[in-house]
């Protein structure tokens, strides 16, 4: 196993727990509000989904090692790929679709940019855990949360927002 740099400052366990808890923070860093808009179901429905995440993220523990991190992390892997199940199956205003198609891919994107973290931390690679803060999905979810919250339906999407 390839020790880096923050792993001897720190300690293997350490790391990946100082990670993955930065990793849920940066996550929900900049989630929305929900306010007045046009069509609340809408709202109603994306904030379910990001309510069954958030709670998934809530239950989480502190993992001691690469082997817990991965499962952990293996656990809100699947909460995204079934949000990303959901939320294809809600029905956009025809305003924010195509904004709501990308939160969709970015879900995805984001389950599958997690795949390799949990293989790398199941193959005790520790500095794995910190490879989470820069997954495109991340990015991509922030920015169709954020054309969605500007179109005027104020998603509450803690953990993406």
């Amino acid at each position: 196993m390839s020790v880096g740099p923050l792993n001897r400052r720190m300690g293997g366990a350490a790391c990946v727990t100082i990670a993955l808890l930065a990793m849920v923070a940066l996550l929900a860093a900049c989630g929305g509000s929900s306010g007045a808009h046009p069509t609340p179901l809408y709202v109603k429905e994306v904030d379910a989904v990001a309510n069954g995440i958030d709670s998934v993220t809530n239950d989480l523990y502190t993992p001691t090692d690469a082997s817990s991190a991965a499962a952990e992390l293996a656990t809100v892997e699947a909460a995204l790929r079934k949000a990303a199940g959901r939320l294809a199956a809600i029905t956009p205003p025809p305003t924010i679709r195509a904004d709501h198609a990308r939160l969709v891919k970015a879900m995805t994107e984001l389950a599958d940019g997690v795949t390799p973290v949990i293989a790398k931390l199941k193959a005790g690679d520790l500095e794995a855990a910190v490879s989470a803060f820069s997954l495109k999905g991340v990015r991509d979810a922030r920015t169709a949360i954020a054309a969605i919250n500007r179109a005027g339906y104020k998603i509450d999407f803690p953990l993406l927002g």
